[in-house]
């Protein structure tokens, strides 16, 4: 009696388990999957970046909407749907100029963007959000070249009123209108006084009003060259620099330097040697071992930093600086 108890209670027991056992799996047919947030959220990612747009898809002068994922004291970089974020430079934010990024855009802002430039290569994006700072990065979409043909016809040497848009060390860049044409045209230093001028920004301001006179258009490339010269003479500019005793540095010896100006296609830096200052161009393949997409995040004004002398060209005044450790290729074998 006892052994047919206890095999009955045995046999209680499994059947017992095997119906918990069913109604568990019961329970996780007929209930949701429970999937925690962060599984979620990487699924999520991998999705989109599944569906992500390639680099090769990307032409200059796309608009897209985009998220501001990140900002920087030289820019913002922007989620728009690409493999990669882009970078929006602190010029680029909007027109006028900009001294706080975050002045203008946060994290998590969404933003119209435009493709400024794609390097497949390296994978790097420079977007703007503002339409109109879209030129010189190739392909359409741009703002429209001017026609200069109204500018050719102008007498040589009448006076015609402009504004100063920009002002770099090399001169200013005023913007004219003839015929209901616009266009900017730059005064070289050598054209913006009749006495000698050593600082353009000792002349003129952005927005201020000049006169200028018309020296050279070219209509096929899209430049004027204008004077503020009271005859439009020559004469007058920066004297060039004694570049001889650069010429003598060992090549690869460091020196010492400071950053006078930035431009999207390097920096100038003013270096001295044996009492002599001269300036020379760092052009942005130079300014570091790695790829540069923007000179204006590697250095800046008044900075001082090393370089070594690639090239002079004692004749024009010309000298060609690196920043690059190495600096093993001679300037004419790039």
């Amino acid at each position: 009696m006892a052994a047919a108890a206890a095999n009955s209670r045995k046999g209680s027991g499994s059947r017992l388990l095997c119906i918990s056992l069913l109604g568990v799996a019961a329970l996780q047919v007929l209930s949701p999957v429970f999937v925690s947030p962060a599984i979620q959220t990487a699924r999520r990612r991998s999705s989109s970046s599944l569906l992500a747009m390639s680099l090769d898809e990307l032409e200059v002068g796309q608009k897209y909407k985009g998220t501001v994922v990140n900002t920087a004291p030289f820019g913002a970089f922007v989620d728009f749907g690409a493999e990669k974020q882009g970078l929006v430079h602190i010029s680029c934010l909007q027109d006028g100029f900009v001294d706080d990024v975050s002045a203008v855009v946060q994290t998590g802002d969404e933003v119209d963007v435009w493709v400024k430039s794609v390097d497949t290569f390296s994978g790097k994006v420079g977007l703007t959000m503002v339409e109109g700072k879209l030129g010189g990065g190739g392909g359409g979409g741009g703002r429209p070249r001017a026609d200069l043909t109204v500018f050719a016809d102008v007498p040589y040497g009448e006076k015609i009123k402009g504004t100063v848009k920009t002002i770099q060390n090399f001169g200013a860049f005023v913007e004219v209108e003839v015929a209901g044409q616009v266009a900017s045209g730059l005064v070289h230093v050598s054209q913006m006084s009749d006495d000698y001028v050593d600082d353009p920004w000792s002349i003129v301001s952005e927005g201020q009003e000049v006169e200028v006179t018309i020296r050279d258009v070219d209509v096929g490339a899209g430049k004027i060259s204008l004077s503020m010269k009271s005859d439009s003479g020559s004469g007058g500019g920066r004297p060039p620099a004694d570049l001889t005793v650069f010429q003598n540095l060992p090549y690869g010896e460091k020196i010492k330097g400071t950053v006078k100006s930035v431009q999207k296609f390097g920096a100038f830096v003013e270096v001295e040697v044996e009492g002599q200052v001269a300036q020379g161009l760092v052009h942005v393949s130079e300014m570091s071992d790695d790829y540069v997409d923007d000179p204006f995040s590697v250095v800046s004004e008044g900075q001082e930093v090393e370089v070594s002398i690639k090239d002079v060209d004692v004749g024009a005044g010309k000298m060609a600086l690196s920043m690059k450790s190495g600096s093993e290729e001679s300037f004419d074998d790039e």
